[in-house]
This record gives structure tokens, C-alpha cells and sequence, in this order.
């Protein structure tokens, strides 16, 4: 009863209100600005996470439709490397003859083996169709057309449509002509001929199409498909926020995803339900303080009022009641004295994980030198009895250079992982993505770091992880800090470590080692330079480019210091030295060269020096040679070929040495001038005429290869059973 009519006492008084109305007022300020920050925070988070949800959608609608038109681009090609098809062609439109019949068959069993071959179900059929020839070839069926086929349209396109309206031939009656498709068309030609031979279309089931896409992107959108601004497919009602990507397989074409606006409009769900809740239950446990805070505060005042009230007392009852209020008094007075000296002392406790935060934001440059300082300055955070190292990790695949930044980001996550499973309450592994190649390692320790250890112990799991050969893991570890301050300095002792891939290749741990003496900084470079690679270029000789770019390999790497600055500063003097040479022989040659600064081997960078100076070659030869030279030239290489396969003295080189061109030249001229590689084209004229020779005369096996330019017996027979089907033995 006591307790209660104290309570009601304190409720009397307007001090003891006002003192707890003024902590109410600041709860319910803290409640509102709580309550609007959640709010705001969960729209952005919201329409932030919906606008991602839908880039990804209309990214993958734009991969779906790139693949498809990825898979028509291949039939294309196959068609065009087909030589029963230019057979065909040839008989049709060259030679004017009637089409052989097992011609015919086999064109059309090529043109379904083709369609087969790309096993998309939704391309429902091939149409190749030569130019003034009045029939078309389908994967099951010749079409009669009533006139020869006229090129019109531009190539490659896109189109949505019937093909006897793209073609306008409305005569037509066969269903594959009068059927809507989605068609993929693109120019027959199996050479470089300038000549136009006729076009290749592609039809794909629409239906199919449209559900692909409808499953990518689901109900509640609408897609567009363009080609030259042209609607190609469409799904849905243009309307609404439109998220809008380039095909990465031909720039003309483009996907457009729309969505309604009021799906982006701000709902209430669970997780802000659960956030408003707990701010209301905190307010609630704040108030509740408060009440208690303000009992506490308001007891001084209450002690004098209840000495006051004691004046009625008489005697030494009033006395001692007196002199216990006085001391009631002194307490509380302590007490406020206490209460404020509290407020002075400040106690701030950082733990590991706290501190590995703080790494991340100094790493990704939220945090400016001077605010380390003062953290360090004001002792917010000490360090000063915890260890930490700094490791720079670099992932490179060596693989399809398409899949390079998938396998790159499935790398990164394994190692994340791995970086969790590899902490403990001893050692706390972190990790911060610099981008897909770079990742920082951050190790941190009340203890002393293993460096060896640990990081060939984590190098060894992530490879263990990653599980490809292809992809290459290589980290370069800096020294053991004990200090926040020595942050920058650890990162770019990481750096430096790495570099160490320079002459160490990669896929293993390189550690930072300071050198007590002074680099020597000498490396070999001839003083000739200039002079030898001006000689060269302006003689196209590209044997001793390679050989200039060797012999500084060689030298540099087996006769003198290998030190990182050391082979920086060899490969900063070749990248001047072919930047000037490029510039005194020929102003308009229009050739990139990037200096490579990122994390590579000495061997990449010069095979990388090797593909420039071929680059300039070839760049220099098309710009000295007039066009019919150079068709003078082409013809000449391919009769020195033709005359001289028989030769074992015929090689690349040889053709390279003799017209003063590079390897890559003749492979691009056989590729082109003759559908095949110069291998296959030789090969296939030899095996030929071994042929012949096992027909019409008596001469040993061994005769016959050597005749053939074979000097050795088994590439022979082995090359000879690849091209006929069968040994020289049974051939003959």
C-alpha cells in the first residue's frame, strides 16, 4: 500500500510529469524518425531489389534469343563450309547442268544431318535458296518456285512473317511458305567471291519462341523483340518502366521487358512489419526506463519535499526524522554526482569481426587516411595486440575466353566460402572483391601468423575447391602488421609480392621479401634496337622480329637479376621502343598496343609482344600493298602450293619466307580461296595422289609415301586411313 501511494504521490507532482513527459517526447521522436528511416529504406530496398529482379529477367530473355540465333548462325556456317551443298551450287548455277540425282539426295541429307546437328527443336526447318534458281531446298523437301529466286533483302536479318511474303512469291502453296515463323536469313556464300550466290534461312517455331520467352519472364511482363527498330516478336502490353538490352550476337538486334509501374509502388510485408514491431517494443522498453530514470532523478527533490512535510513533527521524533531526511538528502545528492561522473567515462569494445569490417571499408575507400588517424589517435580502436596480414589473391581461367568471367565468379565464391569455413575464434579469415581477377585476403590473429602455413594451406583448399586446371589461383602474401596505420603499406606490399608471378609463372604463393641491398636494376637490351626492329618492319621480316623478341627472353631471364622492378622496367623500354618504332615506319597504321600493367607472367607479355609485332605485319603489308597485288600475291601462293605439294620441303614456313607474309596470311588465304585449312588442303592433294599411285602402279607403300612428301611411313598410313576410310593396303 505504501508502494502504491508513493507512485500515486510522484504522479502528482507537475516536476516528476514534466521530467517524464520530456523522455516520452524523445521516445516517441526516436519512434517516428525509426519508423520513417524502415519505411523509406524498405522502398528503396524494394523497387532497388525489383528493378535487379527485372535487368536479370530481361538479361536472360536476351541470352535465350541470343542462343537461338547463336544456334541459326552455326547452321549458317555449316552450310556455307558444306562442299556437297557447293557441289550442288555448282552444278545448278555454275555448270548449267541437270542435278544429279544422288547429288540431290545427298544435298538434302546434308541440309538434315545440318539441322540435326544444332538439336534445337525450336528451329522448324531450312531454306537454301540460290539466286535465279526457281527451286528451294528445305531439310525434307524441293519446293518448285514459279520464277528464279531474287535477292532483295539485306543480310543477316531478323524478321517475323511467312517466307512467301518476305520473298513475295504469293504462288506458292507448300505449308513451309505459308506458315508464320520467326526467320533468321543470311547470305550463302562459301567464298570471298564479291558474287552473291543466294541466301540461307532459318525458321523457327514462333509458339516456341514466344513461350520461351513467356517463361523467362513470367505473367506480369511484356516483352518486345526488335531488329533495325523493326518488332520482331512481341508478348504482352507496351506500357510501364521498359528495361532495355543489346544482343550481344548482333548490335542491330534488341530486347525490350516492360513492366507496370504500380509493380514497383511500395508494400507492406513481413520484414517491415517485424521492423516497425521492434521499434515499437523498444519505445515500449525506453518508456519503461524512462519511468524508472525519472523516479530515480526526481528522489532528491522528493526527499526535501518530505523534509519539508516533516516540520509538523515535535520533539526529538522530529529530530531524528530530521536528521534521516538530511542524510536521505546527501545520498541523492551522491547519487546525481555519481550518475554524472558516469556520463564522463566512455568504454568502447571493438571485436574481431568489428575490426574486419573496419578493413573492409579502408579497402574499398569509404575510409580517408586522416579518419584512420583519428581513430588511432582517440584509441576507438587498438590493434596494437592483435596480428594481421594482408594477401593479394589473382584468379585468371585459362579456358573459353566466353566462360572466363563465369568461371572467374564461381572462383570467388568458392574462396569466400572457404575464407568462412577457415575462420575460427583464433583467427578470423576475411575477404574484400577487388573485381573479377583480384580478391584481398585479410587474416587477423591475437596471435603471431604462421605466413607459410596458413596461406599454402589456404592455396592448396581453394584449388582443392575450384577443381579445374584451367583455372589458375596465384596469391601474393605482404609482411605481418601489427599496427591499422601500416594498412596501405601492407596492400602494397601484397602487390609487390605478386609480382612475383613475373618470372615464377602462376598457380602458386609468392611472399613479400625485403631486400637489405639496393636493386641493381640491370637487365639486357640491345643498343641497336631501334635501329634492327626499323630494319625489320620495313622488310616485313617477321622471322627476326621473333627472333629480336626471343633473344631478350633468353638473355634477360638466364643471364641477369629477375626482380620484379627489374623485368617492369625491361618490359616498360620494349613497350616505348615499339610504340616509336610503329610511329617513324608508318603513321597511318592503325594497331593497339597496350602496355600491360596487370598481373601477368614474363612469358605472356612477350607471347603478347610476339602477336603485336605479327599484328604490324600484317597491318604494314595491307597498307603498302595495292588490292591487285595483293590478288596477284594470293594467286601466286596457291600455284606455288598446287605445283609443289608433292614437295617434304613445303611448309608454312617455306610459303612464309618465300612471299615475305605471315603464317596466319596463308591460313586466312586457304580458308577462305579454298574452304580449308592449308594442313587439310595439302594433306587431302597428297593422299589423292598416293591414291592414284596405288591404282595405276607397282610401287612399294614406302615409295609412294616418300613420292608423296611423306617422310615417315606411319604419318602416311595414318593420314591416309583418316581421308579414305581405310589403310593403303586394302585401298590398293
Amino acid at each position: 500500500m505504501k508502494r502504491i501511494f508513493a507512485e500515486n504521490r510522484l504522479l502528482k507532482s507537475r516536476l516528476f510529469v514534466r521530467l517524464f513527459l520530456s523522455y516520452i517526447l524523445i521516445i516517441s521522436l526516436f519512434f517516428s524518425v525509426y519508423s520513417i528511416f524502415a519505411m523509406l529504406q524498405y522502398q528503396a530496398a524494394y523497387k532497388e531489389n525489383l528493378k535487379r529482379e527485372y535487368e536479370v529477367k530481361a538479361g536472360a530473355m536476351g541470352n535465350a534469343i541470343d542462343f537461338e540465333l547463336l544456334s541459326a548462325k552455326h547452321i549458317v556456317s555449316s552450310i556455307n563450309g558444306s562442299t556437297i551443298l557447293r557441289n550442288l551450287y555448282s552444278a545448278i548455277s555454275v555448270e548449267g547442268e541437270a542435278v544429279n540425282s544422288y547429288l540431290l539426295y545427298q544435298g538434302l541429307q546434308d541440309l538434315k544431318n545440318i539441322k540435326a546437328s544444332s538439336n534445337n527443336y525450336r528451329i522448324y526447318n531450312i531454306i537454301l535458296l540460290f539466286k535465279d534458281y526457281n527451286k528451294a531446298y528445305t531439310a525434307s523437301s524441293v519446293i518448285q518456285l514459279n520464277n528464279g529466286y531474287v535477292l532483295g533483302l539485306e543480310r543477316p536479318f531478323l524478321k517475323q512473317g511467312k517466307v512467301s511474303d518476305l520473298l513475295d512469291i504469293s504462288s506458292v502453296g507448300d505449308i513451309i511458305f505459308n506458315t508464320e515463323y520467326v526467320i533468321y536469313g543470311d547470305e550463302y556464300a562459301f567464298s570471298t567471291s564479291i558474287r552473291e550466290k543466294g541466301s540461307i534461312l532459318v525458321l523457327f517455331n514462333k509458339k516456341n519462341l514466344e513461350q520461351k520467352i513467356s517463361e523467362i519472364v513470367g505473367p506480369s511482363a511484356a516483352c518486345r523483340v526488335f531488329f533495325n527498330n523493326d518488332i520482331v516478336l512481341e508478348n504482352g502490353e507496351e506500357k510501364g518502366k521498359c528495361f532495355r538490352v543489346v544482343s550481344s550476337v548482333h548490335p542491330e538486334i534488341t530486347y525490350e521487358l516492360y513492366v507496370d509501374l504500380d509493380r514497383f509502388s511500395m508494400g507492406f510485408n513481413g520484414a517491415l512489419v517485424v521492423a516497425l514491431t521492434i521499434g515499437f517494443l523498444l519505445s515500449a522498453i525506453f518508456a519503461v526506463l524512462a519511468y524508472i530514470l525519472s523516479i530515480r532523478y526526481y528522489s532528491p527533490i522528493g526527499n526535501i519535499e518530505k523534509f519539508i512535510e516533516s516540520g509538523e513533527m515535535d520533539g526529538m521524533e522530529k529530530e531524528e526524522e530530521r536528521q534521516d531526511e538530511i542524510g536521505t538528502i546527501i545520498k541523492g545528492i551522491q547519487s546525481l554526482i555519481g550518475e554524472n561522473n558516469g556520463f564522463r567515462e566512455k568504454m568502447i569494445h571493438i571485436t574481431p569481426y568489428a575490426k574486419q569490417g573496419m578493413l573492409h571499408g579502408i579497402l574499398n575507400g569509404n575510409m580517408e587516411q586522416d579518419n584512420i588517424r583519428v581513430l588511432i589517435d582517440e584509441k576507438y580502436i587498438d590493434l596494437k595486440r592483435n596480428y594481421f596480414a594482408l594477401a593479394l589473391t589473382n584468379i585468371v581461367y585459362q579456358g573459353v575466353r566466353e566462360v572466363s568471367s563465369l568461371k572467374q565468379k564461381d572462383a570467388i565464391d568458392i574462396i569466400q566460402y572457404i575464407c568462412q569455413e577457415q575462420s575460427s575464434i583464433e583467427m578470423q579469415v576475411d575477404c574484400y572483391v577487388k573485381d573479377l581477377s583480384n580478391i584481398f585476403l585479410i587474416v587477423n590473429s591475437d596471435e603471431i601468423i604462421p605466413l607459410e602455413e596458413v596461406f599454402y594451406k589456404l592455396h592448396k583448399i581453394i584449388c582443392k575447391e575450384i577443381d579445374d586446371e584451367n583455372c589458375l589461383i596465384t596469391i601474393g602474401v605482404g609482411q605481418m602488421e601489427d599496427t591499422i596505420g601500416r594498412l596501405n603499406e601492407a596492400c602494397a606490399d601484397a602487390m609487390q609480392a605478386l609480382e612475383g608471378m613475373l618470372t615464377g609463372g602462376r598457380n602458386t604463393v609468392y611472399f613479400y621479401e625485403p631486400k637489405e641491398e639496393k636493386d641493381k636494376r640491370e637487365y639486357y637490351f640491345p643498343k641497336d634496337a631501334q635501329a634492327r626492329l626499323l630494319k625489320d618492319f620495313r622488310e616485313n621480316n617477321l622471322k627476326d622480329l621473333h627472333a629480336f623478341l626471343d633473344e631478350l627472353y633468353e638473355k634477360n631471364t638466364k643471364e641477369y637479376d629477375e626482380s620484379p622492378k627489374t623485368v617492369r622496367l625491361l618490359i616498360d623500354e620494349l613497350h616505348i621502343l615499339t610504340l616509336n618504332v610503329v610511329k617513324n615506319i608508318n603513321a597511318s597504321a592503325r594497331v593497339q598496343i597496350d602496355k600491360i600493367e596487370h598481373a601477368a607472367t614474363l612469358e605472356e607479355i612477350f607471347t603478347y609482344y610476339h602477336a603485336i609485332y605479327e599484328t604490324i605485319c600484317n597491318e604494314l603489308t595491307s597498307l603498302l600493298m595495292p588490292k591487285k597485288d595483293m590478288e596477284k600475291l594470293d594467286k601466286e601462293i596457291l600455284s606455288c602450293i598446287n605445283e609443289n605439294y608433292k614437295s617434304p620441303d613445303l611448309s608454312l614456313a617455306f610459303l612464309s619466307e618465300k612471299f615475305g607474309v605471315s603464317n596466319k596470311y596463308i591460313t586466312m588465304l586457304c580458308k577462305n580461296q579454298l574452304g580449308k585449312t592449308y594442313l587439310q588442303y595439302v594433306q587431302e592433294k597428297r593422299i589423292l595422289y598416293a591414291a592414284e599411285l596405288l591404282q595405276t602402279t607397282e610401287k612399294s607403300i614406302e615409295e609412294i609415301a616418300a613420292e608423296c612428301g611423306y617422310s615417315n611411313v606411319l604419318t602416311f598410313r595414318r593420314n591416309f586411313k583418316s581421308i579414305m576410310n581405310m589403310n593403303p593396303g586394302d585401298y590398293r
